[in-house]
């Protein structure tokens, strides 16, 4: 038994130390390129980059489907059942692919329709590049089998890749189409890799009609929550650059951009644990989550004050833009969201989905979703970026509140 656990804990300290790793990367390199950015391309070019990603996240959520989430925990739970773990690889590859295509027509849709997107439309289409890499990488398989070195060294080469060919191509304001192209190159080549090394331990299996039925099914829920997450996170975007220019979204997106590489410190601890996680109960579960939440918020207040104190000089340092520099004070307030989303996502994005409450979260993030969306139009109309500011605020402090509460409700039932 000691055996077991002792080998357990090097399971989830490697695949700690591999996230880790990765998101080292995910928060190094973008420190590099960002600024690099928006020096060459200028505030506007930089924004418009930013709001072509910002659409192509919608697509990207869509493709994805929640199997980071319930992939990862069908995998985890049929670990030694090498023909099952296959039908189930292939349901969702399946699955993901025809997604892929469904939304492909959608795109071509809303760009030819929108005013507001076919003004520069191959820069759209272009950044989608990276929905079609991402639906072909199986990292929800590498985190089931515990194996996130894997995920590691697929994301971090691409993303190694995108970032020197950057500082070699981009040169001059008019090399903005480069941007989503080598971002879409990079994408491609991690989903080759990650698809080619799964297939080495993968057999073909066809599944039937009824496990992909009832996996998309299960999912669905997952699929709805994210997408409603993504109204209080890239919708402000898109909604700020209806009512301002590419100039407006380019300064909130540099500082967006920056705090999501650091609020990305927390991934590697919840996705490492996540798989064995999801497989503790009762009393025992409830403890292990208490120690992971005091962990959450120590790091957080740590991240918050240093965001606060840091702000001016951090912005100056990293972009030394004066439009980037007369908005430090949006920077320094959203620094409160490192320590509010930590704890968030511990509640909604890891416990939830640990005991299968797809539904539950889903309904989260549909209240969250629709109240972010209608502050934004209200808000960002009439206060433009401070508006925007004050509507995050607003949306992760509800997202925390909800989160807090149904945990306490179904930790409550479950103990009982």
């Amino acid at each position: 038994m000691l055996k077991k656990i002792t080998k357990q804990k090097k399971i989830v300290l490697s695949n700690f130390i591999s996230l880790s790793f990765l998101q080292g990367a995910n928060y190094i390199l973008p420190l590099i390129t960002l600024p690099y950015l928006v020096k060459v391309l200028g505030i506007d070019k930089f924004g418009l980059v930013m709001l072509a990603q910002s659409v192509s996240l919608f697509f990207l959520i869509a493709v994805n489907f929640g199997f980071d989430i319930s992939g990862t925990r069908e995998i985890a739970i049929l670990k030694s059942q090498k023909k099952d773990i296959s039908k189930t690889f292939w349901s969702i590859i399946i699955i993901k692919l025809a997604l892929v295509i469904t939304c492909s027509v959608i795109l071509f849709i809303i760009v030819k329709s929108v005013n507001r997107f076919n003004e520069n439309e191959t820069i759209y289409f272009l950044s989608y590049g990276v929905v079609v890499g991402q639906s072909i990488f199986p990292d929800w398989y590498f985190m089931g089998i515990e194996k996130m070195k894997f995920v590691t060294i697929t994301n971090v080469t691409a993303k190694v890749i995108f970032t020197i060919l950057i500082f070699l191509f981009i040169k001059s304001e008019q090399d903005f189409y480069y941007v989503p192209i080598f971002n879409s190159f990079g994408f491609i080549l991690a989903g080759v890799l990650g698809f080619s090394l799964a297939l080495r331990q993968i057999k073909f299996v066809l599944p039937s009609k009824t496990l992909i039925k009832s996996l998309f099914v299960d999912s669905v829920s997952l699929f709805i929550g994210k997408f409603f997450t993504n109204f209080y996170t890239s919708t402000n975007l898109i909604i700020l650059s209806f009512f301002t220019g590419d100039v407006l979204v380019g300064v909130y997106s540099s500082i967006e951009k920056l705090l999501t590489a650091i609020r990305s410190v927390y991934i590697p601890i919840y996705q490492s644990v996540f798989p064995w996680f999801s497989t503790q109960q009762g009393q025992k579960k409830i403890n292990i989550f208490h120690k992971i939440l005091l962990v959450v918020s120590v790091i957080g207040i740590v991240i918050f004050f240093g965001v606060l104190f840091t702000g001016d000089f951090v912005l100056d340092f990293m972009f030394g833009d004066p439009e980037i520099n007369k908005y430090s004070y949006v920077f320094k307030t959203l620094g409160i969201i490192s320590l509010l989303s930590g704890l968030s996502m511990a509640f909604i994005s890891f416990y939830l989905p640990s005991e299968k409450l797809y539904n539950l979260r889903m309904k989260i993030f549909i209240i969250v979703g629709i109240s972010n969306f209608i502050l934004s139009v209200i808000l960002v109309r009439l206060y433009l970026i401070n508006g925007n500011l004050v509507c995050v605020l607003i949306s992760e402090i509800l997202l925390l509140a909800l989160g807090f509460y149904y945990y306490k409700q179904h930790a409550k039932g479950k103990l009982s």
